[in-house]
């Protein structure tokens, strides 16, 4: 099987992710997966003659196949989708069956010219800025990882140069490989999450419908990276198309805990962007640090604990809904007052919901996560907005609320009453 990665990809990273480790074990007990870093990634050369072109990624792809002597499986992501279609329609002997994931036909069905030019111009700050372009893709791949933002930013940096990102998406975006889809006879797995940030799951519909043999496996989740996530719906997805049993192994006897009421708790900085285009990334990261210490100081008097980091605020478990509402409270207070001398001031909001999400590990998931999360961003500056169910939780414990009104979200069927909290006097 050959691997073909959609940049951004660092081989030697990768070695050391456990996730991306754990996806391929299966595999590799039934082929011999073969991955590679294209040029201006990770361990393959960086000082590339520029343009980058598309010709210049197929050469790469094709000296990558030339070391296999058998047909083979090839399995592409994201952006080397494209690519792998025209490798295989001009050499339909070499390739066994075709895997295809959270990729396209057109680049335009992934970025739309309304959209492309504020994100090229996002891109275009990895020169100068690379801590805001790096944040943005860690969020759009997956806003809830199972690992911080911080650290996948950091992997991010250690990828790719700037240099190559801007001129690797822009080549993307001019992708188009419809009018050769019907040439591709080989057996096909179109998979894609269903609620992918990065590419729509409408370029995957148009895709699965132009290839002749295709199949296509929608996934739940918003985690655009199939490694992380549900990472073993894919892998099921994958063997059952290959014919092949995949040892999924089951989760850890611990790593799965009986579900339990939690409150979770979302944080997000206000104008983070604007604020780093404005102060600088020092400034902003200052900024990010007092946010972080006011959210973790407020946890650790409140009970409260950290799930995750999400880049510009911090997902957070209480198993008691005042000690929610007291930690809400003190954090806005606290960010809230003038910064110090030098230090842009800060705005943030809360979102509170309560209910029994899915426990891995140390990871909550499932839907009272997904709608904390939502609350969080029909949430102002200043304002802590919660459920019905946590205004109901705070009855009689001294709680006053404002009506939000009824918001349409996303993943949830019909208007949902939201509640802002005004004031909370619970002793302490």
């Amino acid at each position: 099987m050959l691997y073909v990665r959609g940049w951004i990809s660092h081989l030697g990273l990768q070695r050391r992710t456990p996730a991306i480790e754990r996806f391929f074990g299966p595999l590799r007990e039934h082929r011999s997966v073969l991955r590679y870093d294209t040029r201006g990634n990770g361990l393959s050369s960086w000082d590339v003659p520029l343009p980058i072109t598309r010709q210049g990624l197929i050469a790469d792809l094709a000296a990558v196949a030339d070391t296999i002597d058998e047909p083979f499986d090839l399995w592409a992501t994201t952006y080397a989708g494209p690519l792998a279609i025209e490798f295989t329609a001009a050499h339909p002997d070499r390739v066994r069956s075709l895997i295809l994931d959270g990729t396209f036909l057109r680049g335009r069905h992934f970025l739309s010219e309304k959209r492309a030019a504020p994100f090229f111009d996002m891109l275009a700050m990895a020169h100068h800025s690379p801590d805001v372009v790096f944040s943005s893709l860690s969020f759009m791949t997956d806003p809830a990882p199972e690992i911080t933002h911080e650290v996948r930013v950091d992997r991010l940096r250690q990828s790719i140069s700037p240099h190559a990102i801007e001129q690797l998406y822009r080549l993307a975006h001019d992708f188009d490989v419809s009018d050769i889809a019907g040439e591709v006879r080989q057996p096909t797995l179109v998979m894609h999450r269903e609620r992918s940030r990065a590419v729509p799951l409408l370029a995957a519909q148009r895709l699965a419908g132009l290839l002749p043999n295709a199949r296509l496996c929608v996934l739940d989740g918003d985690a655009h990276n199939l490694y992380e996530g549900d990472w073993r719906a894919p892998l099921r997805a994958v063997g059952d198309f290959l014919g092949v049993d995949l040892e999924l192994g089951a989760p850890e006897p611990d790593s799965v805990r009986p579900n339990s009421l939690s409150v979770v708790m979302f944080t997000d900085m206000v104008g983070s962007t604007a604020m780093t285009s404005r102060f600088g990334d020092h400034v902003s990261q200052v900024a990010r640090r007092r946010h972080d210490e006011t959210v973790r100081d407020a946890l650790r008097r409140f009970d409260g604990t950290e799930i995750k980091h999400t880049g510009d605020g911090i997902m957070a478990s209480f198993h008691s809904v005042v000690d929610a509402a007291r930690a809400a409270t003190e954090i806005v207070h606290h960010l809230s007052e003038p910064s110090p001398a030098g230090e842009p001031d800060l705005a943030v909001k809360i979102g509170l919901n309560a209910g029994e999400p899915v426990r891995e590990g140390s990871d909550l998931f499932g839907g009272s996560v997904q709608l904390a999360a939502r609350v969080c961003d029909r949430a102002g500056a200043g304002e802590i907005v919660v459920t019905g169910v946590v205004r109901e939780l705070l009855r009689g414990k001294s709680a006053r609320f404002a009506e939000h009104g009824v918001h349409d979200l996303k993943g949830v069927d019909g208007g949902v009453q939201l509640w802002r909290l005004v004031d909370f006097t619970e002793p302490g």
